[in-house]
């Protein structure tokens, strides 16, 4: 399983340098800026993160570290804004960042 954005009970409002979402099913409202944004969008439940990496490069010329796409997932992941099973994924990947930091723990903590 790869991360995948949720879209049932959400309305989406899109401006040009952030996304509004309102999530019907929990009464709560979201502001995406363009980059937290980018990486939701790129959550088809196909891509690994790595693969969000490289098209957030080539699609918008975007250059990110490895940590700021694991900090957006799991930003994403904690307002319920990825599917249920994303958490899997970050827990499978969570022993594949170098050094055995985990980007997902530091986010967290923060």
């Amino acid at each position: 399983m790869m991360p995948k954005a949720r879209r049932e009970d959400l309305d989406t409002m899109e401006f040009a340098d952030k996304i509004e979402i309102y999530d019907r099913r929990f009464d709560r409202r979201f502001c995406l800026d363009s980059f937290i944004a980018a990486v939701w969008h790129s959550c088809d439940g196909e891509k690994s993160p790595w693969e969000i990496q490289k098209k957030l490069k080539t699609d918008i010329s975007l250059e990110v570290c490895e940590d700021k796409i694991w900090t957006a997932l799991t930003s994403l992941r904690d307002s319920g804004l990825l599917t249920p099973d994303a958490e899997q994924v970050i827990d499978h990947y969570k022993p594949l960042l170098p050094n055995g930091n985990s980007a997902v723990q530091t986010a967290i903590a923060n």
